[in-house]
């Protein structure tokens, strides 16, 4: 059974796992080696040159030297769920009350920073596509594409696949959404002699902005409609969607000589897996599976095509004879020279990610060089993990990515071996002298820049640290440049200077054995059982590093790189499939201790689903932990998460939006946005393995704030009269007395027990007008009160007697389908206030607006600029009626 890591950010990571297999035929090219590793299994290079990657659970940023810059947090989804999960209350924690993206499995860069994001959504498995600016926040999310790509306007270019109604091919629709133009097109293959239906499918994998302001989709075409390559496809669109033209990527033209085809030589391309500008700029370069002339038999070879600006077939080669998914980019190596730089998968040992690189000068046809592969290089990494992406970082080296979540750099060319390059620098901590050290380069003058040192000039690499920066070290960056070529080299000041050796990490808790259903997702902070207590060592970082043997199918150790947190927060999550009995080995070190791994053993027992299952009892010694209601300053956005019970063992808390020194630090800031566009928090904490969770609606709080939860004490419990929102359907129960302890609420048809008093009543109950009263109960120490609430009654809608028919509110939509805006017009609404609320086809709320009765009947109007295409609807609710209308948006 294969380990799941969570790599180490240290050099020593790349020592233990990123060795390769070099093989570079003459001509003097290399592919350099690993500079280092992280976590992640999707590359995106953002317009500052730094790196992006997917983790799993967010994106994180990092700079060329391997250095976290931000990271994004959990991402939201479109399924509102309200602060839970139905049936897992316990599951992964939500945003903003939107289910989480847990599956993060592509990024692209954005024009303007930012970064679009694809993954699954944790609970229905929906596939999401997200937005996030540069700073790594949300700026909105939708469903069903399967690729995304960011234009020059800060807009962006989607693919998806599918049938149009009436039809019955499957077909590739392209939409495009920013400031300069919007459209949607589905495009198809005109196939020369369609079967009768024709079932043909035309499919695209991938799409790029093209020098002339338009867009290239390439992918494959079967004539048969099966979602399986039958044959390349290309297709070239202008920048307002139309297509230029089309081509299949078979029959292609064969270099003969005398003794038939050359070798190397295509007749088809399969499937094209990526495609970007050739390297001379004149047309383009595609990559895929290719099929070679019947006199070499086999099976399908990694292959590249090149193709002019206008489709016309330019020249072809097979690059390597096995195919696994290719990926390609333009990489400068020595002297400037351009190459393809090609990412696939070596199968030699297992699969491990692999890069070739191609020399693409202009060759005649016939040449046995063209195309040639000049280097080749495979890296074996931790475990099987095919290549999945290849990019250039802004200091020119490559990156890439591999399906077991393995981010990977390699040293720039300019530090390559034998090219100029700073090494380690001499420093004595005593006295802060420090000589700067070379190797390569080509002899001539040096000159260094390197802050808060003093030396006797630019050229002279010898100088004294300033004495204000030996007191309060850090880490500085030095400079050297020879013949035009700058080299930088970030020296911690810290490290050398101590002598403090961290202490062994205990385990801080014995692992509980556990037990699930079969088919009940789950949650386990595996983390929270391990604990590094050193801290204030310079230059020291915890770096977990930890792997669990024997999970039983459907489960997974969730990777995370948090390299400064003294508790990794990883935990194990999944739908259990296959019941037994499975024994769990965990392995766990930090960075000072790699050689020496702390090792843990429990059981998870998965039965048959619907057999009573115990879980695990942690040790109580104050009662069950439970999340309280927080103290708030509603002015300065201050918050403090407040529990009760528990076992005294250190409480991870997990809440979206509000800044915090770490994960177990109870208090924090609610950010300036969401302050500004209050939602209602959920906050959840988990302590050996129990997670509790906690809805608070800060905004209705500062509004008209709320008793305490737990009211004074002194006289008997009882329930009073709920605060209800007839528009939203939001209703906070209400106590009086009681003694002081914690207090949980109920109501059927509104929520089982829970120690939460801020609820949500379905819309079916709040617009139905026989709804019958609701009976609240609430209880404490055993003790159990009850209230019978109506609803109707106190939203005005019972009625006695003869009563003025009211008028019927209505709704219309003013232009249907529309792009970046819409208007809607209200009726009937007599002075009364109208809530509008208006959502993606997945529930996501887009703007929620309050109207007053004194605005009458007119027009609205929604900017949808901000939304993806697609289905949208827009509710009008007054106390006593509810209008829906669709809002298609192209």
């Amino acid at each position: 059974m294969k380990k799941n890591y969570v790599l180490s950010r240290q050099l020593i990571g790349l020592v233990i796992f990123w060795t390769g297999l070099v093989i570079h035929p003459a001509g003097g090219q290399s592919i350099p080696d690993a500079q280092w590793a992280r976590v992640g299994r999707t590359l995106a290079i953002t317009t500052d040159g730094n790196i992006a990657t997917g983790d799993g659970l967010q994106v994180v940023k990092y700079d060329l030297d391997g250095d976290k810059l931000r990271s994004s947090g959990l991402i939201g989804g479109t399924s509102y769920i309200g602060g839970k999960i139905p049936g897992c209350p316990s599951c992964l924690p939500n945003v903003g009350g939107y289910s989480a993206v847990t599956s993060i499995l592509f990024t692209n860069p954005t024009s303007n920073g930012g970064i679009l994001l694809i993954g699954r959504e944790y609970g229905t498995g929906y596939s999401i596509l997200a937005r996030l600016n540069a700073n790594l926040g949300s700026e909105g999310a939708g469903q069903g594409v399967a690729y995304a790509l960011g234009t020059p306007d800060a807009g962006v270019l989607t693919l998806t696949s599918g049938i149009e109604y009436n039809d019955t091919k499957i077909k590739t629709f392209i939409r495009r959404n920013g400031p300069q133009a919007s459209w949607s097109r589905s495009v198809a293959f005109p196939a020369p002699y369609p079967a009768t239906p024709d079932n043909s499918a035309t499919i695209g994998n991938v799409a790029i902005n093209t020098p002339d302001g338009g867009y290239l989709v390439a992918g494959y075409f079967n004539s048969v409609g099966d979602y399986v390559p039958g044959g390349g496809w290309v297709a070239k669109l202008n920048g307002n969607g139309d297509v230029m033209w089309q081509r299949l990527l078979n029959g292609l033209p064969l270099t003969m000589n005398i003794n038939g085809p050359l070798p190397g030589s295509i007749t088809a391309l399969k499937s094209v897996t990526d495609v970007l500008v050739s390297a001379d700029g004149t047309g383009y370069a595609l990559v895929g599976a290719g099929v070679v002339p019947a006199k070499y038999p086999g099976a399908p070879n990694t292959a590249i095509v090149e193709l002019n600006a206008d489709g016309s077939f330019r020249r072809a080669r097979v690059i390597d004879n096995t195919f696994t998914d290719a990926y390609i980019t333009v990489y400068s190596g020595a002297g400037g020279k351009k190459y393809y730089a090609v990412g696939n998968s070596s199968l030699q040992n297992g699969v491990d990610p692999q890069i070739l690189l191609v020399d693409p000068t202009e060759k005649p046809l016939n040449e046995p060089d063209l195309l040639k592969v000049v280097a080749r290089r495979t890296f074996e990494g931790p475990g099987d993990g095919p290549l999945v992406k290849i990019g250039v970082a802004g200091d020119g080296s490559l990156v890439f990515a591999t399906a077991n979540n393995q981010l990977v750099k390699l040293v720039p060319e300019s530090q390559n071996t034998g090219a100029f390059r700073l090494t380690t620098p001499t420093y004595n901590c005593q006295t802060g002298a420090i000589v700067f050290n070379t190797s390569g380069g080509d002899g001539s003058l040096i000159t260094y820049e390197a802050p808060g040192i003093s030396r006797a000039s630019a050229t002279s690499n010898t100088g004294t640290v300033e004495e204000g920066l030996r007191n309060d070290p850090k880490i500085i960056p030095i400079t050297a440049t020879q013949n035009g070529v700058s080299v930088v080299y970030k020296f911690d000041l810290r490290a050398p200077c101590s002598n403090t050796t961290a202490p062994q990490p205990p385990l801080s808790y014995p692992i509980p054995n556990l037990s699930y259903k079969a088919g009940e997702p789950l949650l386990f902070s595996l983390g929270s059982y391990f604990s590094d207590p050193t801290t204030g060592i310079p230059g020291y970082n915890s770096d977990w590093m930890i792997s669990a043997e024997g999970l039983p199918d459907g489960l997974e150790l969730q990777v995370r790189s948090y390299p400064y947190y003294t508790i990794p927060n990883i935990p194990i999550v999944g739908t259990p499939r296959t019941p037994g009995v499975y024994t769990v080995n965990v392995t766990a070190s930090t960075s000072g201790y790699r050689s020496d791994p702390l090792r843990a053993t429990f059981t998870i027992t998965i039965t048959p689903n619907g057999q009573p299952v115990e879980p695990p009892t942690p040790p109580v010694t104050g009662g069950s932990l439970t999340l309280t209601q927080p103290t708030y300053t509603c002015a300065t956005g201050a918050i403090t998460f407040n529990t009760s019970g528990g076992d005294g063992s250190p409480i991870i808390y997990i809440a979206p939006g509000i800044s915090r020194s770490s994960l177990t630090s109870n208090t924090g800031i609610v950010e300036q946005g969401l302050r500004n566009d209050p939602k209602p928090l959920t906050i959840t904490a988990t302590q050996n393995g129990i997670t509790v969770s906690y809805t608070f609606d800060f905004g209705g709080y500062c509004a008209n704030p709320q008793p305490p939860v737990n009211p004074p004490t002194g006289n008997a419990l009882a329930l009073l009269p709920p605060a209800y929102d007839c528009a939203t359907g939001a209703i906070t129960f209400r106590t009086s007395g009681g003694n002081g302890t914690p207090i949980e609420y109920a109501a059927a048809g509104i929520t089982g027990w829970t120690s939460n008093p801020n609820q949500f009543v379905d819309q079916d109950s709040r617009t139905a007008n026989d709804v019958q009263p609701f009976m609240l109960m609430a209880r404490q120490n055993g003790v159990t009160v009850t209230y019978e609430w109506n609803l109707k009654a106190a939203c005005g809608r019972a009625r006695t007697g003869a009563v003025e028919p009211e008028a019927e509110l209505s709704l219309t939509v003013l232009g249907n389908p529309t792009t970046d805006r819409v208007r809607v017009r209200l009726g009937g609404v007599d002075g009364r206030s109208v809530r509008l609320v208006l959502s993606d086809a997945g529930g996501r709320v887009l703007e929620n607006r309050f109207v007053e009765g004194t605005e009458g009947n007119g027009e609205q109007v929604f900017d949808l600029q901000r939304s993806l295409p697609g289905l949208l609807l827009l509710r009008a609710t007054t106390p006593s009626q509810t209008k829906s209308v669709k809002i298609l948006k192209q």
